[in-house]
């Protein structure tokens, strides 16, 4: 842990406490265990000698979904165990794509601590507690399936993790989903790769039960 992470960390401790998110400093980021995963809150301090930037990251993680999904995807290096489902950031829900907050001092570092809060306060949690329920991912991923989830980092898992959380949430246009993921599974350059997995993804879907 660099100087600069443990003083945010610091300043950032009693906001998180009283909101029950723990700090999990080997992930960089606050926590909060939830009853099918956990929220997050990740920062990423760039240290450019007299300026340090800092990028917010928040995520959540459906532990079902991540770990059906991971039978299918380990091994690509997209994938990541501990992997959130959905991430978004201070920037994207702040409509300043790749925004940084940039620092010079202490002070102002213990002021981006405050902004952090603000938005947190204003938007980030509301973004955390509406995609936490399984409804609302369905929603995000499978209402128009034609186009990108914006929420997701890499966009070749998405059609793997929509038929989970579909198949999940018992969505009534699953097999509809099912076909157009293939189809368009079919038409990227990697198809060789990705299409035998989610074939195998859907015959296990077909066998599970959700009671």
């Amino acid at each position: 842990m660099t100087l600069y992470e443990q003083e945010l960390y610091e300043d950032l401790s009693s906001f998180f406490a009283v909101r029950e998110y723990q700090l999990v400093s080997n992930f960089k980021q606050y926590r909060q265990n939830t009853v099918y995963g956990f929220k997050n809150v990740i920062f990423s301090i760039s240290d450019y000698g007299d300026e340090q930037r800092i990028e917010v990251t928040l995520g959540i993680r459906y532990d079902l979904v991540e770990s059906i999904a991971r039978s299918f995807l380990e091994g690509l290096r997209s994938f990541r165990p501990e992997g959130n489902t959905i991430i978004s950031s201070l920037g994207k829900l702040s409509n300043k794509p790749y925004y940084r907050l940039r620092t010079h001092n202490r002070n102002e570092r213990q002021q981006a601590a405050r902004t952090i809060e603000q938005f947190l306060c204003e938007t980030g949690f509301t973004f955390l507690d509406k995609y936490e329920r399984l409804e609302s991912l369905d929603n995000l991923f499978n209402s128009t399936p034609e186009q990108p989830v914006v929420h997701l980092f890499n966009q070749d898992q998405r059609p793997f993790k929509a038929v989970i959380i579909a198949h999940l949430n018992q969505n009534p246009n699953l097999t509809t989903l099912k076909k157009y993921y293939r189809q368009s599974i079919a038409k990227n350059a990697l198809s060789r790769h990705f299409l035998p997995k989610y074939e195998r993804l859907i015959a296990y879907l077909e066998n599970l039960s959700l009671n």
